[in-house]
């Protein structure tokens, strides 16, 4: 049986709380020029805000931002010279959470990496000061067994461990999208086979682990490949990766962190692609494997395509969780009328026979709207008559789709240590920010310069 090579990293990080807090961002438009900016200040919005601010000369009341533990951002996202220059920075400067981001070739060099400058990125990564080697190792050694002619898709997660080392999981796509298909074979992007985990060991001896699966858009689906290895949510369960004789699979996937770039299949509104929908159900139900049934799945979009696809949606950045009983009652009443307004959610769940032909979410779309909303959680006057599966919340399209928007959502622990039928909810707070762009210049004689800062959706 064909195997997947496998990394797993774990990292002793400084953490010292058990809740888990989830962010996605969801930059606007794909693959724009204001990436690098975005990144930085949706970071420094993360890590340091703590003073009032002056907007258009009025006084701002502090936002008090809680610590992230993982920030997602989209597929592509950012240039390979931005992280680089971020990571050389960062022996020196704090980081509270895991960043986990697609990374793209710099401007002008197309979208994915050929081979040999994809062993000149590990070599760039491996000499930043800080950095702990043994985390490029193996990814190294795949990359130069590979064809001369593949091209390579990555993302990175990464992060600063509580020795003050820069840890980094840099993984390819193993999974190719339609529109990664070249005119002919050899122009195709690589299906990698190569997976890795992080396990996030916290400084509290009395706290939980945290086990993360980071993946890259198409790499989620089980659809054909080039190779008869089983996709990567079955690979993970442990009879689809190469483990050393010491070593077992995890007992659990916590997190799946998602890095994607795919328009969505709504024309109204966002939906998603019934292949993704199948995914996160099968992972929901068990079907795919017991060790994802309690996995949080973080998502992260562009809001629109431009060069791709002409003026098509993408959206649906947010957290799906398998746990049906994800928001309490004390919070379903409290953001129902201050937060969930900004959200659109939908429930997944199990349907009877009679109506599975027309499925939505796996219901009909007669009855679609118990378990679809804007204004409120789950409408008071209707209740499922079957089992639910999860929920999941996302970023609404409209009005505002090409501001950069950061969702958030805490845990009350890692997902497979909250029990599903506790009253108690696993989704603790829900959260929305909106970019305000502003333009200064540092010469009269410039293009004004842009940064985002973020506030509360009101």
């Amino acid at each position: 049986m064909l195997k997947f090579e496998y990394k797993k990293h774990i990292w002793p990080i400084h953490r010292t709380r058990n809740l888990v807090r989830l962010y996605a961002v969801q930059p606007g438009k794909a693959f724009a020029e204001n990436s690098r900016q975005v990144f930085y200040d949706a970071l420094n919005f993360l890590q340091n805000r703590t003073d009032p601010r002056q907007v258009n000369g009025k006084q701002e009341d502090i936002v008090t931002v809680p610590p992230f533990d993982i920030l997602t951002f989209p597929e592509l996202f950012l240039p390979k010279s931005t992280l680089c220059e971020f990571l050389q920075g960062l022996s020196n400067l704090p980081l509270s959470g895991c960043v986990h981001s697609g990374i793209r070739p710099d401007s002008g060099k197309g979208y994915f990496f050929n081979k040999s400058h994809a062993l000149e990125f590990i070599e760039e990564l491996y000499v930043i000061p800080g950095m702990h080697g043994d985390d490029l190792s193996a990814i190294k050694l795949y990359i130069q067994n590979e064809e001369v002619n593949s091209k390579f898709n990555f993302a990175a997660f990464f992060t600063k461990d509580r020795y003050g080392e820069t840890r980094i999981c840099l993984h390819p796509k193993v999974v190719r999208s339609k529109y990664e298909h070249g005119k002919m074979a050899e122009f195709h992007v690589t299906e990698a086979k190569f997976l890795s985990t992080i396990t996030l060991l916290p400084s509290n001896e009395n706290g939980f682990p945290i086990n993360v699966f980071p993946l890259i858009c198409a790499d989620l689906l089980n659809k054909p490949r080039d190779t008869n290895l089983p996709s990567p949510l079955e690979a993970i369960s442990g009879n689809g990766i190469k483990l050393d004789e010491d070593q077992t699979p995890l007992e659990a996937i916590d997190i799946v962190s998602v890095v994607t770039a795919t328009p969505s299949s709504g024309v109204t509104h966002a939906t998603w692609k019934e292949e993704f929908r199948k995914s996160l159900e099968e992972a929901a139900s068990g079907q795919i494997s017991p060790r994802l049934q309690n996995a949080a799945f973080v998502m992260a979009n562009y809001a629109y395509f431009d060069d791709i696809q002409q003026g098509e949606k993408a959206g649906l950045s947010g957290i799906f969780f398998t746990n049906p009983k994800a928001i309490g009652e004390e919070l379903s009443q409290k953001v129902g009328k201050e937060v969930y307004r900004h959200f659109e959610g939908e429930i997944y769940c199990r349907p009877p026979s009679h109506i599975r032909k027309e499925r939505f979410a796996g219901i009909t779309e007669r009855e679609a709207d118990w378990f679809r909303w804007k204004d409120q959680l789950v409408p008071r006057e209707y209740k499922p008559t079957w089992p639910t599966l999860g929920i999941f919340l996302y970023i609404p399209s409209e009005p505002v789709e090409n501001t950069p928007t950061i969702f958030t959502a805490t845990l009350s622990a890692p997902p497979r240590f909250i029990r599903k039928w506790e009253d108690s909810s696993a989704i603790s707070n829900i959260a929305l920010y909106r970019a305000r762009a502003i333009e200064f210049k540092l010469d009269p004689n410039e293009k004004p310069v842009v940064r985002y800062d973020f506030f509360p959706e009101s």
